[in-house]
């Protein structure tokens, strides 16, 4: 298991300079995801889990799904128009006799852009069009206690409009590997790794590390902290704090990124609302490295979820 664990982590420091497609599926992702940073790769355990660590989704019972939506209000570096539907769907399946536990899991995250300007490689106005990239994948995880291993295949797509369409050009093998690690009744480890994958004749996703621990203070609260290595940045440190009530759950949640000699930071919370089986949740992540009237960056996430 150690020797494992140590291949692991190599990968997480040595991550290839690939290209960026798929970026977008940090902030089409899960109320969990956003609320706290992203700090969810050691704990998070139920069909959120496909677009964080597929391992979670072994610890799920029965069904589950979580349908959302973001936007970006603002982007200098964007377009401030874009919106990020998600949806993901999964079930678990306790096999008693054996002690084990199977989950599977398929979801749908996406960006999409309207009216752009199209034109030619002479500056030749071309008209509007409309963009938009996603992610369909399919995962599934099996729990040994103490350890959880997950697997996930990804198909991504751009259309361009008029301008043609791209996909990955393979999707018989996954690309992406989740570890989980029980290692006391507190505390947990957890270890992500998507590789990229050839997406039309010349581009690559993104590939992306990512390897965090958590420590359950009690029932109700929660502190993970993860390192995220991605192949277009130098790393990125998140740390999120969970708060669970009766019929609220508070998230909070910092992260800290370098971009070659540049660095930023996002401030994340979120409030989820119970009613029986459903919750209703609400989350905002903000760049915080900029003016907070004008930021370069502020994601609105509002999603319905279900456990049974």
């Amino acid at each position: 298991m150690k020797k494992i664990l140590y291949i692991l982590l190599l990968q997480l420091l040595f991550s290839e300079n690939f290209q960026s497609i798929g970026v977008f599926t940090n902030n089409s992702n899960s109320f969990e995801t956003i609320a706290l940073s992203g700090a969810t790769t050691a704990w998070v355990k139920d069909v959120s889990s496909i677009g964080s660590n597929p391992a979670g989704l072994s610890k799920m019972e029965g069904l589950n799904f979580d349908l959302g939506l973001s936007t970006e209000s603002e982007n200098v570096d964007n377009y401030s128009d874009s919106q990020f539907p998600y949806l993901a769907i999964g079930y678990g399946l306790p096999i008693k006799k054996y002690n084990l536990n199977l989950g599977f899991g398929i979801s749908y995250q996406a960006r999409t852009v309207n009216d752009l300007e199209g034109w030619d490689f002479g500056q030749n106005y071309q008209g509007l069009f409309n963009f938009s990239e996603s992610a369909i994948s399919l995962a599934m995880a099996i729990n040994f206690q103490p350890v959880s291993f997950g697997f996930k295949w990804v198909q991504y797509t751009q259309n361009f409009d008029t301008y043609g369409s791209q996909r990955s050009k393979e999707f018989i093998k996954p690309i992406a590997f989740g570890i989980q690690y029980k290692l006391t009744k507190k505390l947990n480890f957890g270890l992500s790794i998507l590789k990229p994958s050839q997406v039309g004749e010349y581009d690559y996703s993104i590939s992306q590390s990512t390897a965090g621990v958590s420590w359950s203070i009690d029932d109700k609260n929660l502190v993970a902290i993860d390192y995220e290595k991605l192949s277009n940045n130098n790393g990125g440190m998140s740390i999120g704090y969970l708060r669970k009530m009766n019929l609220v759950s508070l998230g909070i949640g910092l992260k800290h990124i370098v971009v070659e000699e540049e660095s930023h930071s996002q401030f994340s919370t979120g409030l989820s609302f119970k009613i029986k089986s459903i919750n209703l949740n609400l989350a905002l992540k903000q760049n915080i490295s900029s003016d907070i009237l004008n930021p370069y960056s502020r994601i609105l996430h509002c999603s319905i979820s279900y456990k049974y």
